[in-house]
């Protein structure tokens, strides 16, 4: 007598990013996401972030005017607070502790860039992502809070800017 026992994993978002209140000359960051994960995979799992659909695109491009946009820091850029980010950029910050710390990547506090999705087969997909938890439990049930933070020139256009985040 065999059977085979597949894994499973369960990934939540408890809501979307978004900067209510980001004004000229500031910086602001958005609400905060829950990443949840639950698996029973005897591995483990591993939990990146990257920006972008099937492109290059990794700014927060004005969805009037394709004109203005904000930059992403690089992936290897690292900001303690968006306030000391050059003007019309934003970055990323998570946390593993419950809001308690904030990180760009395990070690460094701050903000950091997305890299971009690679339009590349399904294999590779989350291969050159930000890793958020890497873990080998086979019994994990972990959490990540995650939110993004920008900075506005004086000059910058008024509007709804938006890109894609994918977990």
């Amino acid at each position: 007598l065999g059977f085979t026992f597949n894994p499973s994993i369960t990934v939540s978002v408890s809501g979307d990013l978004s900067i209510n209140e980001l004004t000229p000359g500031n910086y602001a960051d958005s609400n905060i996401v829950t990443i949840g994960v639950v698996t029973n995979a005897v591995n483990g799992y591993v939990l990146q972030a990257t920006t972008g659909t099937n492109s290059t695109n990794s700014r927060l491009v004005n969805t009037e005017n394709s004109n203005y946009y904000f930059t992403s820091l690089g992936t290897n850029e690292t900001v303690t607070s968006m306030n000391s980010a050059n003007d019309n950029t934003w970055g990323y910050s998570y946390s593993t502790d419950n809001g308690t710390t904030w990180i760009s990547s395990p070690g460094t506090l701050g903000y950091s860039g997305l890299p971009q999705y690679a339009n590349t087969t399904a294999a590779e997909r989350g291969s050159g992502g930000k890793t958020l938890i890497d873990t080998n439990d086979s019994a994990s049930n972990q959490s990540v809070k995650f939110n993004i933070g920008a900075k506005a020139a004086s000059n910058q256009a008024s509007g709804e800017y938006t890109n894609t985040v994918n977990f």
